[in-house]
């Protein structure tokens, strides 16, 4: 079965278990149907997360985020070990909120190495420095 079919399936299963369970009621002053109370409104969750990442002034594109960090975990394995995407992501959106906001190389090399130490392990002076020219052409 391709996915349409699959997500039409399912989508018309959640609609049918919504309509079947409960129900919801309308506000006459302005139209809009309010979900039962307790319901978990994955569409309204979602857009609401979606409507606020896009206000972000630091928001990076998902496609290069990710190639960073597979980069990062195949060229700093010791660092990456057992640890989750978004910790190694918040290397690159830091990095990037800290040249944005006008840090000195120094002070960017310090928080790099701040940033990627992982599990007692700590990148030298050369990795930092690797790090970064990984990070700058994925920031806005």
């Amino acid at each position: 079965m391709n996915k349409v079919c699959v997500a039409t399936a399912l989508t018309g299963t959640a609609i049918a278990a919504i309509a079947c369970s409960s129900t919801s009621t309308q506000d006459t002053t302005n139209g809009l149907v309010t979900p039962p109370t307790g319901m978990i409104t994955e569409t309204t969750t979602t857009a609401a997360t979606s409507a606020a990442t896009s206000t972000e002034t630091h928001r990076l594109d998902e496609a290069k985020l990710a190639a960073f960090i597979a980069a990062f975990r195949a060229r700093y394995p010791k660092l990456a070990r057992e640890r989750e995407d978004t910790s190694i992501e918040t290397i690159a959106v830091r990095t990037c909120e800290d040249i944005t906001d006008g840090l000195d190389e120094q002070r960017l090399a310090t928080d790099i190495r701040s940033l990627a130490s992982h599990d007692g392990t700590e990148p030298n002076e050369t990795d930092a420095q690797h790090i970064y020219q990984m990070v700058t052409p994925i920031c806005p």
